[in-house]
């Protein structure tokens, strides 16, 4: 076990500067929930030099921004705002931008029928534009929230606060999604539903204490779950899941997992403990580290497999995974008296993206 703990005296990274944020009235002052990169859009520019684009939401919000280039001046601005559209998803847990499906994934409630049932706020995939062919950017499409039926009997879902595509995979998983109801796993079809429950192609109790954590792999065709049993669970999906192929233990219920590379696989908890293993080694922990200020929120790795960024109430935090003797450095900036609440990582740049709750975007 190493890292540096995470007492208060976490020093401050002298390798990363935030060096420009959005305005906060951007998102009319309200926290922002997730927020979502992508490299190329259809029928967006693109191409060599373009840092590609970002999403982010909050209360009725969706908000599209152009990535400046990785060359930008250290004063220009960071993100431009291009479009934004307004929702009727009065809270939203999570999106994810799937670019090669042209799909928006929101996971939100909804209180229509026949989805919800008496009017109680039900959890959907609300599924919208990333094409202008279809009803322009950001819109949503009619008829198309995702709303699994139970094949086990159980009570009606209360909860999605997690959704990963699988459309890279291809293959039957091509055009379908995962995403975390509850204690389950659901993959489903991404398609329009005429505002009925969609049938499901697989679903599975993945934990006891409901999914807190779903992450996709880059590296292979295999899920990743955490939950509040305080388990970290790789899930094979060439076939029908039935139970994890392995198995990672943590103390406390497990709210982020990241793959930082093909074998270095980092999860973190609700207390802050940040936890790096190698799969090929089984279960054995390879070191761990505990930021400051309680749960961690959001977690996102680089593509170049040098850095991990987990934030908590206390603020962004730095590790290098790849180094045994790597320290927890707090990362500079962002507005004063906020929490960060998402962060994502820009693949054409090797820059970061942390959004705030003040409705702010740092750079």
């Amino acid at each position: 076990v190493g890292g540096n703990g995470g007492s208060g005296d976490t020093p401050v990274s002298s390798a990363w500067a935030v060096t420009w944020a959005t305005e906060a009235a951007d998102h009319d002052g309200k926290r922002i929930p997730s927020i979502a990169y992508a490299p190329t859009l259809p029928g967006l520019p693109g191409g060599e030099g373009h840092g590609g684009w970002l999403i982010s939401s909050s209360e009725r919000m969706l908000n599209l921004w152009e990535c400046s280039a990785a060359t930008r001046a250290r004063d220009d601005p960071g993100l431009m705002l291009m479009h934004s559209q307004m929702t009727d998803h009065a809270m939203i847990e999570e999106i994810v931008a799937e670019a090669g499906g042209a799909r928006l994934l929101v996971s939100t409630v909804t209180t229509q029928k026949p989805i919800s049932q008496n009017g109680a706020p039900a959890p959907v995939i609300a599924m919208h534009s990333l094409s202008p062919a279809d009803a322009g950017f950001l819109a949503p499409l009619p008829s198309s929230s995702l709303a699994p039926q139970r094949t086990d009997g159980g009570t009606p879902y209360k909860r999605c606060p997690h959704a990963v595509s699988l459309h890279k995979w291809g293959g039957p998983l091509t055009a379908t999604c995962a995403a975390a109801f509850d204690d389950m796993v659901v993959v489903m079809p991404m398609t329009k539903t005429l505002g009925r429950p969609i049938p499901v192609k697989a679903q599975w109790k993945a934990h006891s204490g409901g999914v807190s954590a779903l992450h996709r792999s880059s590296f292979g065709i295999q899920l990743y779950t955490g939950g509040g049993d305080g388990k970290a669970h790789t899930w094979d999906m060439k076939g029908k899941p039935s139970k994890p192929v392995q198995s990672f233990n943590h103390p406390s219920r497990v709210v982020s997992i990241a793959q930082v590379s093909e074998y270095l696989l980092a999860a973190a908890d609700s207390k802050g403990k940040i936890s790096l293993w190698d799969p090929r080694l089984g279960s054995t922990l390879l070191r761990s580290y505990t930021a400051p200020g309680g749960s961690v929120l959001a977690m996102t790795a680089s593509i170049l497999a040098d850095s991990l960024v987990a934030c908590t109430a206390a603020g962004a935090f730095h590790i290098n995974p790849r180094e045994e003797d790597s320290i927890l450095e707090k990362m500079p900036g962002g507005p004063p008296n906020a929490a960060p609440s998402a962060c994502a990582w820009n693949t054409r740049t090797d820059g970061y993206y942390v959004a705030w709750n003040d409705g702010s975007i740092s750079c």
